[in-house]
């Protein structure tokens, strides 16, 4: 191990955080103009799926909710 993997992983943890602290602050803004936050998480998780494995997910999901009948509700 050498000191400038400590001093980059000094530095990334660093940037880490920084970028942490813009996205709660993001999610805030959007909370301040009326957005829901459940909603707009889960559409951020979703989009960092690969479009093939985000498409199969909204298959099963409706499957599963057909099948047990929470579409006719």
């Amino acid at each position: 191990l050498q000191r400038s993997h400590v001093e980059k992983i000094i530095h990334l943890t660093r940037d880490k955080k920084e970028i942490s602290d813009e996205i709660r602050e993001m999610y805030a803004a959007a909370k301040d103009r009326g957005v829901d936050i459940a909603t707009l998480k889960q559409i951020v998780k979703l989009s960092k799926m690969d479009p093939d494995d985000r498409e199969e997910w909204f298959a099963r999901v409706d499957n599963m909710g057909a099948k047990l009948n929470f579409w006719s509700m």
